[in-house]
């Protein structure tokens, strides 16, 4: 600034000038004496935009460790993360939770957007979201005509060298995120959506975390900090609550706010509200707030799905809901559904949270989806095309698990079946045959459920397509439950047949579960209707069953009658694997009275059939039946060359049964020769694997092991 003291106007070539920057400028046309203008620069504003945390926030100890781990990696170039689960898993809940626990490692403060990805609204264009950013950041500029890309580039500006945490909460695509990402800084970016955003980790090396629903624990935990001694007084009734919510934290907290508006209504009761399926969504409801009701907070998800994967969505309202892979999808859809274009709306509706991928190509969806799925297939969907869909499903896992089962129980008669079978996973070993029988039980027992007169038919032959993976496996409650209600399907629609064959099945299963008396009423049952309807292989298969309870009550010569009336029929008819299994329990009724040169004899030409044969798990009982004959008749040393030969058959065909059965017999010989250690070494692992099928042949074993120790 030139100086000059004198009144009037400056002489020529003089100047006043100003450099530098202030919060105000003054201009007068006169200046007499010295200014001095002291203007300190305004430092830049520190925003604080996260939002109000969950109250009484619950678990999920592990994500917030490794969202720990992302904000260790955010120095000296910018960490992102993208937090994926589905709807009402609590992402943001957790996202915001542990910012405000973090907010001291950001010294330059918190930005945080809702992007509206999912509800109501319309999603939050990046250009906005921009603009309420650089706001926040102080940094002016033209709004209305700026660009995306030079808005972009101004808020990457304005964050260089800081150190911010920026949450992207409810983002819906990977274009709607990728105009927020700051550039060199050493900032953090925690991004939240329903689907992950996978782009995000091809692009910019994003950390990708997926939210499950809360475990048992700590969903009974949320309870409790929102109900208090509530939850301590009916810690059962409490985690059945919890577990009608699948562990969802927004059911769980409309559940629990249900709870604090009725004080004296029980857990129990408020669980049972949530027993029907019909109003199960009804229930989990707060209100008026869209946010607060399962439901709606479901079809923001579903809305985006497209009409191809929305279907799809809506036929699985139809399924029994413990997995499903792209072939049974396939089956739902019908006809011009191939397994690729299965694949490919199933991997769409995971990217949607809709359904998760809970092992490589086989996908779940939990409870209240599944609930809310089969509202909007009985809304929107035909009845007739979804009672198509349903027996197309029921078809699959029909056949298929027929196929399994000639794999696993070769040579065993076989009758037609109804509906038309469709493709499948190739099923040609034996262990592919067990694992998809082990991993498809508990749909394949759910099917049998169905209470439906047009499913009756494939209800019974399902249960006896199954009985010989029950038999391998010893699981009797599901072959129990299968065949009671195979049984009531039968008498609905009349076909006495079937009846005839179920009630024969059913009585080999109770008496293998020790409970004679019912066994003996399926067998008097089954008798009269094989003869009511001319069923000589059913009745030959009957007085076979009927041998078997017969011995274990002691009357040998009795059960070898019937062995031989059904001996003689398998004979005439060539039934190969029949004659086998029926010489063998000859051989068993034979050592019961003593006749041991007959029962080496008929067990030994068993074995030849069984072997013949290739069926592997027969050929393990028979070992083990020979070896106990051996042993009774006082022959050890062969009879622990039979069980160990029982032992290698049975472990090599999976047969984890006749595994135990061979070490507890091996268990006996050693004993037998006071070799203590041997024994004890037989009979404890036979004891486990007894305890981990469930039956009771394990107190057997325990009460044998006792003999060790006196």
């Amino acid at each position: 600034m030139a100086r000059d003291d004198r009144a009037g106007p400056h002489p020529p070539g003089v100047e006043n000038r100003l450099d530098g920057r202030a919060g105000a400028v003054v201009q007068t046309g006169v200046i007499r004496g010295d200014v001095h203008i002291h203007a300190e620069r305004t430092a830049a504003p520190v925003p604080r935009q996260l939002p109000m945390g969950t109250r009484r926030f619950t678990g999920r100890t592990a994500e917030s460790a490794w969202l720990d781990a992302v904000v260790a990696d955010a120095s000296p170039s910018p960490a992102l993360a993208v937090v994926s689960g589905t709807a009402g898993v609590g992402k943001t809940a957790l996202v915001v939770a542990w910012a405000h626990r973090v907010v001291d490692a950001f010294p330059d403060g918190q930005l945080y957007v809702d992007l509206r990805g999912y509800g109501p609204e319309q999603p939050v264009p990046a250009h906005a979201a921009l603009a309420g950013f650089l706001r926040a950041l102080d940094e002016s500029g033209s709004e209305s005509d700026t660009t995306l890309a030079d808005r972009a580039a101004r808020y990457r500006t304005a964050v260089s060298g800081r150190r911010l945490l920026i949450v992207l909460d409810n983002a819906a695509s990977e274009e709607q995120v990728r105009p927020l990402l700051p550039g060199a800084s050493s900032s953090v970016v925690v991004v939240t959506s329903r689907q992950p955003l996978t782009g995000l980790a091809v692009q910019y090396a994003a950390r990708l975390l997926s939210v499950g629903r809360l475990p048992a624990h700590d969903a009974v935990e949320l309870l409790e900090r929102s109900l208090g001694e509530r939850v301590s007084r009916e810690r059962e009734a409490a985690a059945s609550l919890a577990h009608r919510c699948t562990g969802l934290p927004l059911a769980l907290r409309i559940a629990a706010e249900h709870a604090a508006d009725r004080p004296t209504l029980p857990l129990t009761a408020l669980a049972a509200e949530l027993d029907d399926e019909r109003t199960r969504l009804d229930v989990l409801d707060s209100g008026d707030d869209p946010r607060s009701a399962v439901r709606t907070v479901f079809s923001w998800s579903y809305h985006r799905l497209g009409d191809a994967a929305g279907g799809l969505f809506r036929a699985l309202g139809l399924h029994p809901g413990y997995g499903i892979d792209a072939y049974a999808a396939a089956a739902l859809m019908g006809t011009g559904t191939g397994h690729r274009t299965a694949v490919a709306l199933l991997v769409r509706l995971a990217r949607a949270q809709m359904i998760a991928e809970s092992a490589p190509g086989r996908f779940d969806v939990h409870d209240l989806l599944r609930v809310y799925a089969r509202e909007l297939g009985e809304a929107l969907d035909d009845d007739t095309a979804r009672q198509a869909s349903l027996c197309r499903l029921f078809d699959y896992y029909l056949h298929t698990a027929d196929r399994a089962d000639r794999v696993l129980n070769r040579h065993r008669y076989r009758m037609p079946l109804d509906g038309v079978p469709s493709p499948g996973p190739p099923i040609d070993a034996y262990g592919d045959a067990l694992a998809w029988l082990d991993e498809e039980r508990r749909n394949l027992v759910a099917l049998c459920r169905l209470d439906r007169p047009e499913l009756d038919g494939r209800r019974w032959q399902l249960a006896y397509v199954l009985r010989g993976y029950f038999f391998l496996t010893k699981r009797w409650d599901d072959w129990i439950e299968t065949h009671s209600l195979a049984l009531a399907a039968c008498r609905r629609s009349g076909d006495r047949g079937a009846e005839a064959i179920t009630h024969n099945n059913l009585g080999r299963a109770m008496l293998e579960t020790g409970r004679h008396d019912e066994a003996a009423e399926h067998y008097a049952c089954a008798l009269r209707l094989y003869e009511e309807v001319g069923d000589r292989h059913g009745l030959s298969d009957m007085l076979a069953n009927r041998a078997v309870m017969l011995r274990g009550q002691g009357k040998y010569a009795e059960a070898l009658r019937d062995n031989h009336r059904a001996l003689d029929f398998y004979r005439q008819e060539a039934a190969a694997r029949k004659i086998a299994i029926t010489l063998r329990a000859v051989a068993l009724n034979e050592l019961g009275l003593g006749r041991f040169a007959d029962a080496v004899r008929h067990v030994e030409e068993a074995l030849d059939g069984f072997l013949d044969l290739d069926l592997h798990q027969e050929a393990a009982k028979g070992f083990s039946t020979l070896g106990l004959i051996l042993h009774r008749a006082g022959e050890d040393d062969r009879a622990e060359e039979a069980y160990l030969r029982a032992l290698d058959v049975a472990r090599r065909c999976g047969s984890t049964y006749e595994e135990a059965r061979a070490l507890h017999r091996l268990g006996a010989v050693a004993a037998a020769r006071h070799d203590t250690e041997a024994a004890r070494r037989h009979w404890t692992q036979a004891l486990a694997l007894y305890q981990g099928l469930g039956t009771a042949k394990a107190d057997r074993v325990a009460a044998d092991l006792t003999t060790l120790d006196r």
